[in-house]
């Protein structure tokens, strides 16, 4: 089996980037034509268009940067990385609905471009994701993705992925030197770390990262990583982890797509509150993070909060399905059932008849006998079901 296959088993299915400033930026215009494209090839399942748009050779250069020296492990690697490519694939296998992959902004950086990229999960997880462009006019290419959650870059996750694997190859033929040995002990206690995380050992995760090099310990990655095993350790341990976190990366979005679902398990609802606006300073203006905010004001109990930040998120993005759930909520548990009639109406017309039997839904029960549920279900069942706009 060529060495090439045995190193790669995993790299494609994790993304996420460091960048180098040099020569002037790309026009800003041809950047958001650019990434235009990028989000209609993927959500119009043209994935090998999107995977086109990638400078593989400049992708690759990125992931050796930290590889001491050039050589037939290394070729193997760029040649097999290239074959396997299929980046567009393992992003619309995680995709929700096609809204969930939306194009916020771009932005000049050094000598190169960000278009920063809206990504929902199937799941609802939220992230989002710079994509770094560079190249003349006309020939725009994507260089390396940084996913904010992970507080990293694609070329930074395939090294940490990648080099332990590659060594492993290496040394059954030779023994590897010094400078190798330092990277595969470093990129061996990543892995290490994540695996005592995934398997749930937190004490002993801990424990570990405690144990690590200063400069590893500092890496947004790992600090993430903690914070998610600190999270199952108990207050302190808690508190420790997200007050270094944010002494050490002060004002970055990693930090709040880390701590968020801390602060909504804990109710505190005005620390959600902060990082949803800290977000949206990062992003942009995005109305899913409306939709974020009304949800929290429904289980803060703070109903015409809720309305309005949904309103708010249906005004600036009609196509996305969340904050019209979120309105239904609200006049539920307000018990205004000519405004829950009047949401469900709305939430058909945008994307067709509701297919759920909500006479079987608990919440609905006390709607189900209001005057209202009888006009709205006329106009429900006399719709087709294949009504989405």
């Amino acid at each position: 089996m060529p060495r090439s296959v045995r190193i790669l088993p995993i790299l494609l299915i994790l993304f996420a980037f460091a960048v180098r400033a040099e020569d002037a930026a790309p026009d800003l215009k041809e950047v958001r034509a650019f990434a235009e494209k990028l989000q209609a090839d993927l959500i119009g399942g043209k994935l090998a268009e999107f995977d086109g748009a990638f400078d593989l050779d400049a992708l690759t250069a990125r992931v050796l940067k930290q590889y001491p020296q050039p050589d037939a492990y290394s070729q193997d690697f760029t040649k097999g990385f290239k074959q396997l490519f299929q980046l567009g694939r393992q992003i619309a296998g995680q995709l929700g609905a096609p809204s969930g992959f939306k194009l916020m902004k771009v932005r000049a950086e050094g000598g190169e471009a960000r278009a920063t990229f809206r990504f929902i999960t199937g799941s609802g997880a939220l992230d989002y994701h710079d994509y770094v462009i560079k190249g003349a006019a006309g020939s725009l290419k994507v260089q390396d993705l940084y996913m904010w959650s992970k507080g990293e870059y694609f070329s930074g996750t395939l090294m940490r992925v990648m080099f332990p694997n590659l060594f492993a190859v290496k040394k059954k033929e030779k023994p590897l030197g010094d400078d190798e040995k330092a990277l595969e002990l470093r990129y061996e206690a990543a892995k290490a770390f994540r695996q005592l995380v995934v398997k749930g050992d937190y004490a002993a995760a801990l424990a570990f990262y405690d144990a690590m090099p200063a400069d590893q310990k500092k890496l947004k990655s790992e600090m993430v990583l903690r914070v998610a095993a600190a999270e199952q350790a108990g207050d302190e341990p808690l508190k420790k982890a997200m007050a270094e976190f944010e002494a050490a990366y002060p004002a970055d979005p990693t930090f709040d797509l880390a701590t968020l679902d801390t602060y909504l398990k804990r109710k505190d609802w005005d620390a959600v509150h902060k990082s949803l606006d800290r977000l949206a300073a990062f992003a942009g203006p995005d109305a899913y993070l409306d939709f974020l905010h009304a949800n929290t004001c429904i289980v803060a109990g703070k109903f015409a909060d809720a309305q309005a930040a949904a309103e708010k998120s249906i005004a600036a993005e009609p196509a996305l399905q969340d904050p019209y759930l979120s309105l239904i909520t609200v006049t539920l548990k307000g018990k205004d059932f000519n405004a829950t009639a009047q949401a469900l109406a709305r939430f058909e017309k945008q994307f067709g008849k509701i297919e759920a039997d909500i006479t079987k839904l608990d919440d609905y029960a006390e709607f189900l006998k209001s005057p209202a549920y009888a006009g709205w279900k006329k106009t429900h069942d006399e719709l087709k079901s294949d009504a989405p706009k």
